[in-house]
């Protein structure tokens, strides 16, 4: 089959059967300069959409947990993921469906490209990983979205590649160097959370749907403790003391001695931004 839609037919040698239901090929592509058949990478299952000019990988990636993976071949021959969706039929999914499009470009962003390590998993693993996170906050369950990765171990949302490409990000995931995903080896790098909801920008499908019934008779410093208290990053640790640093940022020690800096929306009532943990009381 012509995997990379150049005109010219490519090979995919089965490699032995795998588990019969992971069939590993061996991707020859062929090089019309050099008059010969040379390797890409190993794929299962492997198909093409002519019509997209994409690769389609369909794999069983567990009990009751299906993924499809579409790759597309660049001009200089590196083959690429270009989208993610996954289908889990678990009675306790989070999420019985993800459909989640890579969007490259950008002078920070990481290619998608397959070969160079275990980066793409890495990369949809920080994904899904920030989207369980957003759906344990907020209770917004966002199952289909663009996504980009940067070489500082953060991971950005948007709605479709034109949101990304304007920077109209509703969420983004920073992992530092105190997470798994720390992808730069930069020893300074903080994890943070950023959080537009719908309340603030059109672009946006978030909305909080866990909040305090009490809201209204709430202050604003008892309304940021509601809300980081029950932040994923903060690991069930609580709040010790909280300062107001400037108009809209405050500064969160904890009973373990971790700070934290939250950006905090007065008019809405809504926190927007929490980064930490930081080892000593952030000062810029």
């Amino acid at each position: 089959m012509d995997l990379n839609f150049d005109g010219w037919e490519d090979l995919c040698i089965r490699e032995g059967y795998g588990d019969g239901v992971h069939i590993p090929y061996r991707c020859m592509l062929w090089n019309q300069q050099r008059n010969r058949y040379e390797f890409s990478a190993v794929l299962y299952n492997v198909e093409i959409d002519p019509e997209k000019e994409w690769i389609v990988c369909r794999q069983k990636d567990g009990e009751k947990l299906y993924s499809t993976r579409y790759y597309r071949y660049d001009q200089e021959g590196l083959l690429h993921m270009v989208r993610y969706v996954e289908e889990n039929e678990a009675e306790d999914a989070v999420f019985e469906k993800l459909d989640l499009t890579y969007v490259e470009g950008g002078i920070y962003t990481l290619p998608a490209v397959v070969n160079q390590g275990n980066r793409n998993h890495t990369m949809l693993s920080m994904a899904k990983q920030a989207l369980l996170e957003l759906y344990q906050w907020t209770g917004e369950k966002v199952d289909t979205a663009c996504f980009r990765v940067s070489d500082m171990g953060g991971v950005v949302f948007a709605m479709s590649p034109e949101d990304i490409e304007h920077s109209r990000i509703f969420f983004s995931r920073y992992f530092g160097t105190d997470t798994v995903y720390s992808l730069s080896g930069y020893d300074k790098c903080i994890s943070s959370i950023d959080i537009m909801t719908a309340r603030s920008v059109w672009y946006s499908p978030v909305s909080w749907h866990i909040f305090p019934k009490d809201k209204e008779t709430m202050t604003d410093e008892e309304v940021m403790i509601w809300y980081f208290e029950r932040f994923p990053g903060a690991y069930h640790d609580r709040v010790k003391t909280i300062e107001q640093r400037y108009a809209d940022m405050w500064t969160i020690q904890t009973e373990l001695g971790k700070w934290f800096e939250v950006v905090y929306d007065a008019k809405l009532r809504e926190i927007v931004d929490v980064t930490g943990p930081y080892a000593e009381n952030p000062v810029h």
